[in-house]
């Protein structure tokens, strides 16, 4: 098939990332390849995971294969430049893609060409779902709970809606895919028009699909945070300990901690098994080995979930349904998944066992059956499958009802091979997180991202038993770090309004020695006002002054003193000589309510306790009546009050077509999550805007020992819901 030299072209860019000591996942069908795995392209055992080639490459394909590899997020680009400074600029490009003007996107940039404010353009588009439209914004309204309030025919938000409906569908600009990228044998102007993008490479101005039919082939570099994660930790522990994990000599898949940490859903951090969905999804299954999280991580997709069929697979394997067979050939090929049809390679084993149809053949009817379905191709292939069927002694109704589920499921499955990559990072994640807490959520806040914000990642820190220690001058790096083996402390990345600059200035000067006063600082670092402002709010000149308000008030006299010049190296003119001397109040320390404000504003996350106690709620102060997060699992109340901050929610529809949403809140004791159906979450969902508290009154429901509460009554938590 004259692949070769696409394989070794893949393998030296994965063993350059290797030798400069970045990690690397090769995933996507390409794990079924045995020839990607003895070239240490990817990672999972073909053979012992039975992962079929032909999902990957087969004669009767037409179109070319995709090898596609993850990188660390921060070091992506770097591997892309090697590609172009190896291959050369003239036979390498990266592929775009042609953005155009949609939905929310249209009114923002609508409303700054007609001059409108931030505040009033964010008033129109903040609740807009993402799947919005110009012309059908009532409908959304009216949908929509948060978008109740939409002030649609109030100008001049009604002029804004009329003109943007006019270029809705516009292409906008050329961007670059996600991780597409050609390396041609000839020159590749002779092929295709490029131009140079703002980070300087050169990207081809056709997208993908032209691309592919110019004979093009597409290699995908991705990106993700996961191996950052991976890295800064092991990196970290090395530091500390003279030696780390090496995941060539440990299995994380056998390690006990690591097995419970995961069955026990405490996965908040770990790649790709995070989500509050993923979560319960792991205590339901009681996930106890590789196979079961290669499974999970495809049950969890949204289609097979609407389907019924991931309900199914939970009771089948928590042995609350028997496992059941349409044809006793089924039973070789879906023993592993409890009888269902889980995987796209399930497809292609079912097609061969029930239809006696080749690998390569039945492959090409489990693409045709994907999202993008050609409906001519799919009647010859339900011919030939019932046919097929008939000559292997399967009767027409089995027949046609197993063709039913295929056709119904085979669009939305996964690839295993994909997944099982993907549970290998999940299960290093989990050891990590297992063996060094401190060191992963360090790095897991150092590399933001993620399915959480900043606050929440502190609270599950802090959940571990970890202290959480303020950012300060002399003592944090720019990223977040474990400065013991208990405790976290916030890098000055996290610093609203300090610039990179500014923090490599104060780790310069700091190599000479430590600061020791205000002035001490400021001498020494030259920093805008709003950064002295931002740094000395937030606590991180505590100790170099006698209290925030009045290191406040030196800052700006300092400041006001400072020659008027752009030149930050210039030193300021003495204090206090000549002019009316300025003399600075004796100013007492922010108290415990006002030192958690002033950590909300400027790291977005509290140092010293959980954001509840800025509402008197903490472990030791509790409203009467209501149910602690910790607790929910054992009351025995059937109908529960509970209070939290909003972590994270999802939006999503039921099989009728009426929005519901997911809901997952957070108090001092822990994450519990709330379901709104239909009729609740119209009648309450336009409350749930920002970040709470919030109130909730419902039902606990309980499935497979994981429980949750179905919402009857929300209230804003200072409202009248």
């Amino acid at each position: 098939m004259d692949f070769a030299s696409y394989f070794l072209l893949v393998w030296d860019i994965v063993e350059e990332a290797h030798r400069r000591g970045i990690l690397t996942v090769g995933r996507g069908s390409a794990a079924n390849s045995l020839v990607c795995r003895v070239l240490g392209i990817t990672e999972v055992d073909p053979i012992r995971h039975n992962l079929y080639f032909e999902r990957f490459l087969n004669l009767e394909r037409s179109d070319f294969p995709d090898i596609d590899i993850d990188f660390p997020w921060n070091r992506r680009d770097e591997m892309i430049q090697y590609v172009f400074d190896r291959y050369g600029s003239e036979h390498v490009a990266l592929i775009s893609s042609h953005i155009h003007m949609r939905g929310r996107s249209t009114l923002r940039e609508v409303g700054k060409a007609l001059g409108l404010a931030a505040v009033d353009i964010d008033k129109l588009t903040r609740n807009l779902p993402h799947s919005a439209h110009v012309d059908n914004l009532d409908a959304v309204r009216d949908a929509v709970p948060e978008c109740r309030d939409l002030p649609l025919d109030e100008e001049p938000y009604r002029s804004v809606i009329e003109q943007a409906a006019k270029v809705e569908g516009v292409p906008r600009h050329l961007s670059i895919h996600c991780g597409g990228i050609v390396v041609s044998p000839g020159r590749i102007t002779d092929l295709v028009p490029l131009q140079t993008t703002p980070k300087g490479f050169v990207v081809t101005q056709l997208d993908m699909y032209p691309v592919e039919d110019l004979g093009l082939l597409k290699i995908d570099l991705l990106a993700q945070r996961g191996l950052a994660v991976e890295i800064d930790t092991v990196r970290w522990v090395r530091e500390r300990y003279g030696a780390a994990p090496d995941f060539d000599r440990i299995d994380p898949v056998t390690d006990d901690k690591t097995r419970a940490l995961i069955m026990r859903g405490n996965t908040i951090g770990c790649f790709y098994i995070e989500s509050p969905s993923m979560r319960n999804l792991l205590q339901k299954l009681k996930v106890d080995s590789f196979e079961e999280l290669t499974a999970a991580s495809s049950i969890i997709r949204p289609g097979v979930a609407s389907s019924g069929m991931m309900q199914a697979y939970i009771r089948r394997h928590n042995g609350k349904e028997p496992v059941t067979y349409l044809h006793p050939k089924l039973e070789a090929v879906l023993a592993e998944t409890c009888g269902i049809m889980i995987y796209q390679e399930d497809v292609i084993k079912v097609a061969h066992a029930i239809a006696g149809m080749g690998l390569g053949e039945a492959e090409g009817l489990r693409k045709c059956m994907s999202k993008k379905r050609d409906w001519e191709r799919m009647e010859t292939y339900r011919e030939r499958f019932l046919s097929g069927a008939k000559q292997n002694g399967v009767a027409g109704a089995t027949a046609l009802e197993i063709w039913r589920q295929i056709e119904s499921f085979a669009g939305y499955s996964f690839c295993k091979a994909h997944s099982a990559s993907f549970a290998l990072e999940s299960y290093r994640a989990a050891y990590l997180k297992a063996h060094h807490p401190a060191a992963f959520m360090a790095a897991v806040l150092s590399n933001e991202g993620g399915f959480y914000d900043a606050c929440a990642y502190t609270e599950e820190a802090r959940r571990l038993g970890l202290d959480i220690l303020p950012p300060h001058v002399n003592h944090s790096r720019y990223h977040f770090t474990a400065e013991r083996v208990d405790a976290v402390r916030v890098g000055l990345m996290q610093v609203k309004g300090l610039s990179r600059g500014g923090i490599e200035s104060i780790l310069r000067a700091r190599e000479a020695r430590r600061f020791d006063t205000l002035h001490d600082f400021m001498e020494r670092v030259p920093l805008e006002e709003p950064e002295l402002d931002s740094l000395i709010y937030c606590g991180a000149l505590d100790g170099l002054g006698p209290s925030r308000p009045v290191m406040l008030c030196e800052m700006m006299k300092w400041c006001r003193n400072l020659p008027r010049t752009k030149n930050k190296s210039q030193k300021p003119l003495p204090l206090a000589r000549g002019g009316r001397r300025w003399v600075v109040p004796e100013l007492k320390e922010y108290d415990a309510r006002a030192c958690g404000l002033a950590d909300l504003e400027t790291l977005e996350l509290m140092v010293k306790a959980h954001p509840m106690s800025l509402f008197g709620i903490t472990e030791k102060t509790w409203p009467r009546g209501f149910i602690r997060a910790k607790d929910l699992a054992t009351t025995r109340r059937k109908f529960v009050t509970m209070t939290g901050l909003l972590v994270t929610y999802k939006s999503t529809r039921t099989t009728k077509g009426e929005l519901m949403k997911f809901v997952s809140l957070e108090d001092p004791t822990g994450i519990f999550e709330v379901t709104l159906f239909p009729k609740v979450y119209r009648k309450y969902g336009h409350l749930l805007r920002g970040k709470g508290p919030f109130i909730v009154k419902g039902q606990v429901e309980e499935d497979s020992g994981n429980r949750t509460v179905t919402a009857l009554w929300v209230n804003d938590g200072w409202g009248t819901g």
